[in-house]
C-alpha cells in the first residue's frame, strides 16, 4: 500500500506509523508519564524505566477537519538508555514495531478515520494491530496485543 508523502509529516512511513499507538505498560499525561506494570516485556526483569517507541518529536494528523498531535507511545522497561532490555533496544538488538492486521488500516490512521473516535494512544486501537518486539538475540518476536 503506498501512503501520500503528504501524511507523514516529512517522516518515514516506518517511523510515522508509531506516533500515536498505544502504550506498552506505560502512561502519559501532558509532558508526564510513568510506568502502569511492573516488569519488561521483553525479558520479564522489574521495569525501571520509560522509553519513547517513536523517539521524541510526533506527527500531526487531521481528524474531522481539525490538526490532531501524536505524539511517541511509551514502553516499560528495564535498564537505563544504555543498560538492560532499554539499551538494546537502543543498540537496534530489539526492534519495537506496529503491525496492522489489515493494511487498509494503515492508510485509515494516516488519513485520520480511526482516530475520529478515540484519543491518541487509545487501547481499542489493539482492534486494529498490535506491537511486535523483535528481540535479535534471542531470535524472537513476542505479540503484545492488549
Amino acid at each position: 500500500m503506498i501512503i501520500p508523502r503528504s501524511l507523514l509529516g516529512g517522516l518515514s512511513v516506518e517511523r510515522a506509523d508509531l506516533y500515536g499507538k498505544p502504550h506498552i505498560g506505560a502512561w502519559s499525561k501532558g509532558l508526564r508519564y510513568g510506568r502502569s506494570q511492573e516488569w519488561c516485556p521483553i525479558c520479564g526483569a522489574p521495569a525501571t524505566n520509560c522509553h519513547h517507541i517513536a523517539g521524541r518529536g510526533g506527527l500531526t494528523l487531521t481528524v474531522s477537519g481539525k490538526p490532531v498531535r501524536l505524539l511517541s507511545p511509551l514502553m516499560a522497561v528495564c535498564g537505563s538508555g544504555t543498560t538492560g532490555c532499554h539499551g538494546r533496544i537502543h543498540e537496534r538488538r530489539v526492534i519495537v514495531s506496529w503491525v496492522w492486521d489489515d493494511p487498509e488500516m494503515q492508510l485509515a490512521w494516516f488519513q485520520g478515520r480511526l482516530l475520529e473516535g478515540m484519543r491518541p494512544h487509545d487501547p481499542r486501537l489493539y482492534a486494529y494491530g498490535w506491537w511486535a518486539i523483535e528481540d535479535k538475540d534471542a531470535h524472537v518476536v513476542r505479540e503484545v496485543r492488549r
